[in-house]
């Protein structure tokens, strides 16, 4: 699913990205400017997932 979200914020596919400035009429160059927190935060959730994939699989325990 992280991979998923890369894919439709960053370029050359970027359909968000696309869909955001058409819609407000705005530079694709501009939206990218704005988008590149949500960009830099994807890699490295993914990178962290990649690393320690326990995050993703921990369960908590039942309560007993």
């Amino acid at each position: 699913m992280m991979m998923v979200a890369m894919g439709l914020v960053f370029p050359p596919v970027g359909l968000v990205a696309f869909i955001v400035s058409a819609t407000a009429g705005v530079d694709l160059m501009k939206v990218y400017k704005g988008t590149s927190i949500l960009m830099l935060s994807i890699v490295i959730t993914t990178v962290l997932l990649m690393i320690f994939p326990q995050i993703a699989l921990w369960l908590p325990a039942t309560m007993r």
